[in-house]
């Protein structure tokens, strides 16, 4: 099987992939979105994770139709020194084109990252930021829902956002969607292995829910292990549908529903 295989069935959309870290693993990733689009990929976003990617990003993805774009500082970025420079950068980049939302964000507790109470503040700073410029945030959690929903007390989106590739516990669930969050759930839903991350999927309405990659990471069962990328999203899209008991072309409908109306592409 090759490493690019393009598993679609059309109208697909992939709403969070990491171009360059694909590229970093040598695949011509300009080229392989190009055909996952000929393939009938219908949308995806490349999400960014600092400032200084920011341009690489535009030179290598900006003549693809199709592609959107997201950017945003990643909870590694929070004790670094330049930040308030980093976040001028970051919001000048938010007059972009195809610009549809500012993320990766949020906080995280399972690498040993800047203390959560630095993590907290660039979270903190980046969602006044994006609802000055009424854009959506994308946010990254890892093992700290409640350090999350404390912060949104205190500054909480008024656009309709994401809670990217969601793992953690069911019973957050309620409560990320009292704040008006969508989930979007990746190729780890498929895993043999990840019975809460299915539990969850299955606990968010479905015009609430959409699905991405993640890549190059969390590459779909029965793919698990190669280097992901957007034209693997279909294998996710299969497996929800059938956790659901839906038609796959309600759930591909659904999702890209969602999407349009949370990143208005």
């Amino acid at each position: 099987m090759s490493e690019h295989e393009i598993h679609l069935a059309g109208g697909e959309i992939d709403t969070h992939f990491h171009a360059l870290h694909i590229q970093n693993r040598e695949v011509d990733v300009a080229g392989l979105l190009r055909q996952c689009m000929a393939s009938g990929l219908q949308a995806c976003i490349d999400v960014g994770t600092s400032e200084t990617d920011i341009e690489d990003r535009y030179q290598l993805l900006s003549g693809i139709p199709g592609v959107y774009f997201a950017h945003g500082l990643y909870p590694s970025n929070a004790d670094r020194e330049d930040g308030d420079s980093a976040l001028q950068v970051l919001e000048e980049a938010l007059a972009l084109p195809r610009t549809v939302a500012l993320g990766e964000i949020g906080i995280d507790r399972y690498r040993d990252y800047a203390t959560p109470e630095l993590q907290r503040e660039l979270l903190l700073h980046q969602v006044e930021l994006a609802n000055r410029h009424s854009l959506p945030v994308i946010i990254h959690n890892r093992d700290a829902e409640d350090e999350l929903l404390s912060a949104f007390a205190e500054c909480a989106p008024t656009c309709e956002s994401v809670m990217h590739c969601y793992s953690g516990p069911v019973s957050f669930v309620p409560r990320f969607l009292d704040l008006g969050f969508s989930f979007s759930f990746g190729g780890n839903v498929t895993f043999k292995n990840a019975p809460t991350v299915r539990e969850a999927m299955q606990a968010v309405p479905l015009d609430r829910l959409m699905l991405e990659t993640d890549a190059p990471y969390l590459a779909p069962h029965p793919r698990r292990g190669r280097t992901n990328h957007p034209g693997l999203i279909g294998y996710t899209y299969d497996l929800v549908a059938g956790q659901r008991g839906i038609a796959r072309d309600v759930l591909v409908a659904s999702a890209t529903e969602n999407a349009k109306r949370v990143f208005g592409i």
